[in-house]
């Protein structure tokens, strides 16, 4: 079944999904002021917002893969597919932040998520522009 359904997710799905993300991520932030009346603000700083900046790095990765073969997406898909559930568990982990000083504002979910995404972006491209290269060689 697992197979099954990793076989079946394409670069549309993916892209797909990606905007679907952005677009709750804009939401949330446009209306985190009456979401907050309605929703506890735990989750919008750890699902939220952490969604969104993930969101916007796999749009413009998936934007890029738009243009390449089926085994470029396949190995940038299995990066992802690992990726994506560590970064929300670090998220998690790391915001939990108990000290006070000059670090405090720097461990929120909210940076860590932006870091994490940005170092996502960073190893796709590199995944992307790396396979790429490999099978135009061959």
């Amino acid at each position: 079944m697992y197979k099954f359904i990793m076989n079946r997710v394409t670069k549309k799905i993916v892209l797909l999904i990606a905007v679907v993300g952005v677009f709750l991520g804009c939401v949330t932030i446009i209306f985190h002021k009456d979401l907050a009346l309605y929703i506890d603000r735990n989750i919008l700083q750890f699902v939220a917002e952490p969604l969104f900046s993930l969101s916007v790095s796999i749009l413009i990765a998936s934007a890029i893969l738009m243009f390449t073969k089926e085994q470029v997406f396949r190995a940038w898909f299995a990066y992802a597919r690992i990726w994506i559930p560590v970064q929300f568990i670090l998220t998690l982990i790391l915001s939990f932040d108990t000290s006070s000083g000059l670090a405090h504002g720097l461990t929120s979910a909210e940076n860590i998520a932006v870091v994490l995404s940005f170092l996502f972006f960073i190893f796709s491209i590199v995944i992307i522009f790396y396979n790429s290269f490999s099978l135009r060689s061959k």
